[in-house]
């Protein structure tokens, strides 16, 4: 990490908590950081840049990032790089099924690209929230731009009680990584044919792959942590291993310990204290 980076988390309005984890708002010195790495991800992130330019490199593709976009879960490994002497940028973690819910989408259609805003809602709503945020004056004020922004968007009562489903179903799988999809449907009143629909609508993707990238993250916040990596929620070491380096691009004993990913940046923050 640089020295004296600027990073606060936030949590986001109470009315949003369904919808998103929280606001993370960056500025973060790139000297002699030539790219930032990121694993294959089940996150979901609006990014909202303030510096030069920005791009992703994912399955050999460089995709521009907007000034304001939304970079969708991610089954492969992939890399961000700027021209920013300083990075500057607002993120937005949505829960899983937050950003197709909130602007009317596909799940799928945020998979594993970069999405620009002006393409989902219309462009002069975009530039409202822009001009609010060039014009804030602290990190809280742009938090609430942030939040008042989506809060407009928010779905009606209907479509919430659709989600709940599926909101069932994250919190078994975070609770025990090792479930199977079968348990799952089971524990859920649900068949696997409208769970995967479900998932596929609102999430982006099946829920076998859901729980892949679930129990790998898992798995890959331990290297943060330096910690010596655990077979569990694995059978064995060679689901690991296999799973590890597809996700990653390394098997677990040759991942780059001192490679500074966009997980190493999230994870490693707490949560500010606001009176908001």
């Amino acid at each position: 990490m640089p020295n004296s980076p600027n990073i606060e988390k936030r949590l986001p309005s109470p009315l949003l908590k369904d919808y998103v984890d929280f606001y993370l708002v960056l500025e973060v010195e790139m000297k002699d950081i030539p790219f930032l790495y990121s694993p294959a991800t089940n996150r979901n992130l609006m990014v909202l840049r303030f510096d030069d330019d920005m791009t992703y490199e994912l399955n050999d593709e460089t995709i521009s990032c907007k000034e304001i976009s939304l970079t969708g879960l991610s089954d492969g490994h992939y890399v961000v790089k700027t021209s920013a002497a300083v990075m500057s940028i607002i993120l937005t973690q949505f829960t899983p099924f937050g950003a197709s819910s909130l602007f009317r989408t596909d799940g799928n259609s945020f998979l594993n690209t970069n999405k620009n805003l002006e393409d989902l809602i219309p462009s002069a709503k975009k530039q409202d929230l822009k001009d609010r945020l060039l014009g804030a004056k602290s990190i809280s004020a742009k938090v609430r731009h942030v939040d008042e922004f989506l809060i407009q968007f928010l779905p009606q009562r209907y479509h919430q009680l659709k989600l709940s489903t599926i909101q069932n179903c994250l919190q078994l799988m975070h609770s025990k990584p090792e479930i199977s999809i079968k348990d799952l449907c089971k524990t859920v009143r649900v068949s696997e044919v409208h769970l995967r629909r479900l998932f596929r609508q609102h999430i982006g993707i099946n829920p076998k792959r859901y729980l892949q990238l679930n129990r790998f993250n898992k798995v890959f916040l331990q290297t943060i942590g330096g910690e010596e990596i655990k077979k569990d929620p694995y059978y064995d070491d060679p689901h690991l291993i296999k799973e590890f380096r597809q996700f990653t691009g390394y098997a677990p004993t040759t991942y780059p310990r001192g490679l500074i990913s966009t997980e190493h940046i999230i994870e490693s923050i707490p949560f500010t204290n606001s009176s908001r």
